[in-house]
């Protein structure tokens, strides 16, 4: 088995052709691209060595620095830099780069330790089925972009044993607010229990988004008998009902998926002397109210899916 052998450098390699006094040393320089001037310095002994370079006031930074370290010792270089500027611009004098800073500290190893350690994966090993309805509430909210550029923020609640959609809301002026998810909620509990307030206790599990982590929220879903939840940071995994929900709707059911002609039906029908738009058709569905022509255009995308074999990936994007 042959050994790896590390590779020679073309520096360290030109000297020893010239050596052998076949090839002048501005050929061997000009053949294997190396400088002429660093070659002949080679071949006379003189090559310097290479590494950090140091600089006058070098000794007085370190000893500023030191005594940084000594107080603050879990501070990294460029904290560091910015007491040392600190003091210095105090006591009248230029600051300091920092990256001269993390050469001075890199030569004394006064550098903190990388940390190499990769955290682990979470495991996925919860309960996420339910036997029956009303044990858990799932809930997201995700943006459209219509085919004139509009945006649309969608939010709703699902169940996670009938996946129905219990209640939904859309703004297309500005973001999902505290407001919202707390209308939904009221909404959600309404319509399923007829009353204000749930029977048992139920489960909301939702993401670490701020409308859904703000102590108003939290405070108004406890007092609708809901026990909020959150699924950890970097895992949507554990709220993937909701998120299957969003990435169906998006591929699916959104109006930009909808061919060339039907959106232009859609788009540029008046009804009433008013334009019918994206926007306005997913608003309006919000509230249980969709336009004639939307509802009609819905309709039409069903048949015309049945008709490809319920494959969607042939609806044309403007």
């Amino acid at each position: 088995m042959r050994r790896w052998t590390k590779p020679i450098k073309k520096t360290n390699l030109a000297p020893a052709v010239v050596v052998e006094k076949r090839w002048p040393v501005s050929t061997v320089a000009e053949a294997m691209q190396v400088s002429g001037s660093n070659l002949h310095d080679r071949l006379n002994g003189k090559a310097r060595k290479r590494g950090r370079y140091k600089m006058r006031e070098d000794r007085e930074l370190a000893a500023d620095i030191s005594r940084l370290v000594d107080v603050r010792p879990t501070y990294g270089y460029s904290r560091i830099a910015g007491l040392l500027n600190k003091g210095r611009r105090g006591r009248g004098l230029l600051p300091v780069n920092h990256k001269r800073v993390f050469r001075i500290m890199a030569i004394n190893g006064w550098l903190l330790t990388k940390y190499t350690v990769r955290p682990q994966r979470r495991i996925h090993d919860g309960r996420v089925i339910v036997m029956h309805s009303n044990l858990r509430r799932r809930s997201d909210a995700f943006e459209l972009t219509c085919w004139n550029q509009d945006k649309v923020r969608v939010v709703f609640v699902i169940d996670a044993f009938d996946r129905e959609i219990i209640g939904r809301d859309a703004d297309g002026l500005r973001g999902v607010s505290g407001d919202m998810v707390r209308n939904l909620m009221l909404q959600a509990v309404e319509k399923r229990f007829g009353t204000l307030k749930t029977p048992s206790l139920l489960e909301f599990l939702t993401d670490n988004g701020s409308c859904y982590t703000a102590k108003e929220t939290r405070d108004f879903v406890a007092a609708l008998g809901l026990k909020p939840c959150f699924t950890p940071v970097r895992s949507p995994q554990s709220n993937g009902m909701a998120e299957s929900f969003v990435k169906t709707f998006k591929r699916d059911c959104t109006l930009r998926s909808i061919p060339c002609r039907m959106q232009q039906r859609c788009y540029s029908h008046s009804a009433g002397g008013s334009k019918i738009t994206m926007k306005t058709a997913l608003i309006a569905g919000s509230n249980g109210n969709l336009p004639e022509t939307s509802s009609r255009l819905k309709s039409e995308t069903r048949q015309t899916v049945r008709r490809n074999g319920g494959n969607s990936r042939w609806l044309k994007k403007p």
